[in-house]
């Protein structure tokens, strides 16, 4: 992508960071409380999210300048809004509350299973030499093909369907965990597939992107061309297996504490600040370490001032790396 769209690194900073994550944080809010304030069809919402989604990403995979790149991203930034907020509001009135601990969990599975798929789809596609823009206008398919069943398949269900009950109907609707029927529960259910399916292109909308563009692991550990790759392994399997452990957990707990899921996102976000922070101390050691190791530029492996592929010194910026 840097071979055709020169950036700065500034503008590198924009297109990955607050370009997209500022407008996607302020279109979730907007969106919601249009949807609710207005009364509006969430299933149509929903459609509409996607196919823009879709659009956007026709234009950044033919994008050559950054202007247009920068405006795809602002769109799509705004149509993820929608495809991230409006299926949880429709699960919560398609699921009774015993069930919506681990249907929540399937359901957040979706976007770390997109983000395996993207990191190890994207390190082939360059080893290959295939064109970047080529998974990205895939996506854009796949994304649309996602809408048009959306609107094929989902019916607006009545807002508050389980909350308006009385409490003794709802109580008494209460019962323990049973796997094996939740499970039964949401195969025979295609909405909820649905929806899980649109939060899953929707994240891989994003990744795939992110993939072609230099990030913070690719730039600390610039002699390890596989690390985007691992870094996508390791956190779509890992984030998988816990987004249904955790789904898990909240569904056996729920009818002896309803506050499970409150409790559980509390300590899912004091370790990743942890973690986070630890992977902050860490990294300066293992750059150190892995500074001795042979450049890696443009496929190739340099052990002189002299390159295999370029005449000139082999050294070159992080971003250059990623050009097919």
């Amino acid at each position: 992508m840097g071979a055709e769209i020169s950036m700065s690194d500034a503008q590198y900073g924009m297109v990955q960071g607050y370009a997209y994550d500022f407008v996607f944080g302020i279109s979730m809010l907007a969106w919601g409380f249009i949807a609710d304030n207005f009364r509006l069809n969430r299933v149509y919402l929903l459609v509409g999210g996607c196919a823009m989604t879709a659009l956007t990403l026709i234009m950044e995979a033919y994008a050559k300048s950054f202007t247009v790149l920068l405006l795809s991203i602002v769109i799509k930034a705004l149509a993820s809004g929608v495809v991230q907020n409006i299926p949880f509001a429709i699960l919560s009135d398609i699921l009774p509350p015993e069930q919506l601990g681990l249907g929540g969990g399937v359901f957040g599975s979706s976007t770390y299973v997109a983000q395996l798929l993207c990191g190890n789809i994207s390190y082939a596609t360059l080893q290959r030499g295939i064109h970047w823009h080529w998974p990205i206008a895939i996506n854009a398919v796949a994304v649309f093909a996602v809408s048009v069943a959306v609107a094929l398949s989902i019916k607006e269900p009545s807002v508050g369907r389980f909350f308006n009950q009385r409490k003794d109907e709802a109580k008494a609707s209460l019962h323990d965990f049973d796997l094996k029927a939740s499970l039964l529960y949401f195969i025979a259910m295609d909405t909820f597939w649905m929806l899980t399916l649109a939060a899953g292109f929707r994240m891989m909308s994003t990744s795939v992107l992110a993939a072609f563009l230099p990030n913070y692991s690719q730039q600390a550990f610039m002699h390890q061309p596989t690390v985007f790759a691992a870094e996508s392994t390791v956190l779509g399997f890992c984030g998988f297996l816990s987004a249904i452990f955790i789904g898990m957990l909240c569904e056996r707990l729920f009818v002896r504490m309803p506050a499970v899921s409150l409790y559980t996102s509390c300590i899912g976000a004091l370790a990743a600040s942890v973690f986070m922070a630890l992977t902050l101390f860490v990294t300066p050691l293992l750059r150190t370490s892995n500074a001795r190791g042979p450049e890696r530029c443009a496929g190739a492996t340099c052990h002189s001032d002299r390159c295999s592929v370029r005449p000139t010194h082999c050294c070159v910026p992080a971003r250059d790396l990623l050009r097919p």
